[in-house]
């Protein structure tokens, strides 16, 4: 007798079976947290913990990706950014000693500090590196003060540094970023004021070191300070190689922020992380959001650019050359495009671009070619022949390669050449009317010879007649 399954316990079976084969599936999915490393471009706001966050081109200001890029945040530390760069705009001799003062101390006690004590002396440079590196509210205290002689008139150079810098929802009370209700950024605000810092060179340096040595004082010797960024320590898993500055923030009211900066194959973006979380694993280690955060930004803005190698760039903006005594049938008139041949350097030199920026590149890419011809541009020319050379710059760096001729250019003919006449005599030898030309000519020849001999003949006569009627005038006249 056959088995007989209602249709509701036959549904309920198969649901069952394509649970527990999906179950795996789920489960992957849930722990990688739906982000795919393998396609940063796929990144969406769900793969970021921070409140706000931002990556722009550091050379345009082009935003590529932005989560709540204009909401109200508080900066934290970050803030020491447009401090950093308002002492260095208004401080012109770095190597200038500044005593520490009370101020250094008018910070909370569990905030970041670097250390210095009162009464001490340290070179501006000194103070700026401690800052940045350690994040030491005291050295941004005596900054502020060094510089506008206290910390409100300081407040206000910052205020008018991020106006100028176009900034529209940031406001500054203080140089460190300890919390205040007054004290607040966008992302966008401060990825402008990160964008015109990086602009610096000293800025720059400082944001890049990962240690650097402090002066000695009356009061010690010479110490040593450390960078405090993970991703900075090639030894860290978040490690970014590509990564070149510039500030940590943490309060409990703005979260962990991170403002960074990395460059790859000429493309520098600036990333701001807001509000981010900050969690621990099951074995206490820092789960690091805002650098996983910050990382997921910068691969994702790296995917916008389009790679090209020099010889493509060479090849889609292409260079022409003339070649002189071209057939009259020439297509393009002895016009032919240069070529690089492979296999040189400039195949291994990249420039990235974004879409939009494309045309304007391979526009300003020419401008930095410069051709050698090694021969002349005289047809006939083979496709393949070596015609120069072309020096591109490289990131700074001339690099140079050999250019060929892309097809080949035939020579316009002789018209009345020797070898076209050869055959014409040839035939002429051949016919009778060269037997009667050349009588002729002998012919003429002979008259010419015969009347000038009878010319030369008269004239002899002629002078020895006047030559006698003068010798017979003389005789007379000596007879008188």
């Amino acid at each position: 007798m056959a088995h007989i399954v209602r249709p509701d316990r036959a549904l309920a079976l198969v649901l069952a079976v394509l649970l527990a084969l999906a179950a795996p599936c789920w489960a992957q999915a849930q722990e990688s947290g739906g982000y795919d490393a393998a396609n940063p471009q796929n990144l969406t706001d769900d793969d970021l913990t921070a409140k706000a966050a931002l990556v722009m081109d550091a050379a345009t200001g082009t935003v590529l990706y932005a989560k709540n890029a204009d909401r109200r945040t508080y900066p934290a530390s970050t803030t020491k950014i447009v401090t950093c760069l308002v002492a260095l705009e208004n401080f012109p001799d770095l190597q200038q000693l500044v005593t520490v003062g009370a101020e250094a101390g008018q910070i909370s006690s569990d905030s970041s500090v670097l250390g210095i004590r009162k009464g001490e002396q340290y070179p501006m440079l000194d103070l700026l590196y401690g800052m940045m590196l350690r994040s030491g509210n005291d050295a941004a205290m005596t900054i502020a003060v060094a510089v506008s002689g206290s910390v409100e008139a300081f407040a206000e150079l910052m205020n008018q540094k991020a106006k100028e810098l176009g900034c529209k929802d940031t406001h500054f009370v203080n140089p460190h970023g300890l919390h205040d209700e007054s004290h607040y950024t966008t992302a966008y605000d401060m990825a402008l004021i990160a964008q015109a810092a990086m602009k610096n060179r000293t800025f720059r340096e400082i944001v890049a070191a990962k240690s650097y040595t402090m002066s000695a004082t009356s009061q010690r010797e010479k110490w040593r300070v450390e960078t405090s960024n993970p991703m900075f320590v090639a030894t860290s898993r978040f490690y970014y190689p590509d990564l070149v500055g510039i500030k940590t923030g943490y309060t409990s009211r703005a979260g962990r922020c991170f403002v960074g900066a990395a460059d790859k194959d000429g493309v520098e973006l600036i990333s701001v992380v807001l509000k981010s979380k900050n969690t621990q694993d099951a074995n206490g280690r820092d789960n690091g959001e805002y650098w996983v955060d910050t990382a997921r930004l910068l691969d994702y803005g790296m995917t916008r650019y389009d790679t090209y190698t020099y010889t493509e760039m060479f090849n889609q903006a292409p260079i022409y050359a003339v070649i002189q005594n071209a057939a009259r049938d020439d297509e393009n008139g002895g016009m032919l495009k240069l070529q690089i041949v492979p296999g040189t350097a400039l195949d291994t030199c990249v420039i990235k671009c974004l879409p939009e920026q494309a045309q304007e590149m391979l526009s300003q890419f020419g401008q930095s070619v410069s051709i050698n011809y090694t021969r002349e541009l005289t047809a006939p020319v083979e496709a393949g022949d070596i015609l120069g050379t072309v020096t591109i710059d490289a990131n700074g760096q001339p690099v140079t390669a050999t250019v060929v001729a892309s097809r080949s250019v035939a020579a316009e003919a002789v018209p009345f050449s020797l070898e076209s006449l050869l055959p014409h005599v040839a035939q002429a030898l051949n016919s009778r009317w060269v037997l009667l030309g050349g009588g002729l000519l002998v012919l003429i020849l002979l008259l010419v010879i015969i009347l000038r001999l009878r010319a030369a003949v008269r004239r002899r006569r002629r002078r020895k007649e006047m030559l006698r009627r003068r010798r017979a005038a003389y005789d007379r006249y000596r007879k008188m």
